[in-house]
């Protein structure tokens, strides 16, 4: 009977215990600093060979290409057209739609 309660009562420690470091490591957690998030949204090209135009319309000529998984800041978009103004190397600026 006395070796029964005793272990009814190293059980109860364990899951005290337990529940204590989890709520220790919540509350770490909750309290920890957040990601600093970048300020400048980017584009990454989801596709192999995506036409970046001087412009904001295919009437523009093309300027170069991003291979896919490449990227490049996005600087603005047309308000007129939808297209995404980038700002891709060489410090260029192109449109992408």
């Amino acid at each position: 009977m006395r070796s029964s309660r005793l272990i009814t009562l190293v059980r109860f420690l364990i899951v005290t215990i337990a529940a204590g470091l989890c709520l220790a490591a919540m509350t770490s957690a909750a309290n920890a600093a957040p990601l600093q998030q970048s300020t400048q949204p980017v584009a990454i090209a989801i596709y192999d060979q995506v036409n970046i135009r001087t412009g904001p319309s295919t009437t523009y000529p093309v300027s170069g290409v991003l291979l896919y998984g490449e990227s490049c800041p996005v600087v603005g978009r047309d308000t007129a057209t939808g297209w995404w103004m980038l700002r891709c190397p060489v410090g260029r600026r192109a449109g992408v739609s």
